[in-house]
């Protein structure tokens, strides 16, 4: 990569985090408008699933799950992978994912430390996100 290449993926990034926000900001004013109307009270992702069935047809929970899956899946890759090359940049070394271990260990390990403490946290018993309302 050269660096005359740098202002294009700085564009690329600054509009897909423009793009991933409207997007997000316009999920939830679709959500909060739809069940609003209704009087609807939601507290939980679940909630949101299932009181949009009925306003929203049938596959609007299912869709609506995906689209969170999809969601999670798409921040537990790009935050450890964002967290590795800014630990690779402080550090100075080069790195990247198509580089073997043996040359990107720095990469490596900022990665599999990053995606092992957040996995650690999320599975911690008793803490308040684990917890399911009946």
């Amino acid at each position: 990569m050269k660096v005359e290449d740098l202002r294009w993926e700085r564009v690329v990034v600054v509009v897909g985090a423009v793009l991933t926000g409207v997007i997000g900001l316009f999920v939830a004013i679709a959500c909060a408008g739809t069940l609003h109307v209704q009087g609807i009270a939601v507290e939980s992702t679940a909630d949101a699933a299932q009181a949009l069935a009925p306003l929203a047809g049938g596959l609007s929970s299912t869709l609506f799950g995906i689209g969170l899956v999809g969601a999670a899946l798409l921040a537990a890759s790009v935050l450890p992978l964002a967290t590795a090359y800014s630990i690779c940049e402080f550090t100075g070394s080069e790195s990247a994912v198509d580089d073997r271990f043996t040359d990107a260990r720095t990469f490596y390990l900022g990665f599999i430390v990053v995606t092992g403490v957040s996995a650690a946290i999320v599975m911690l018993p008793g803490a308040p996100w684990s917890r399911c309302s009946s």
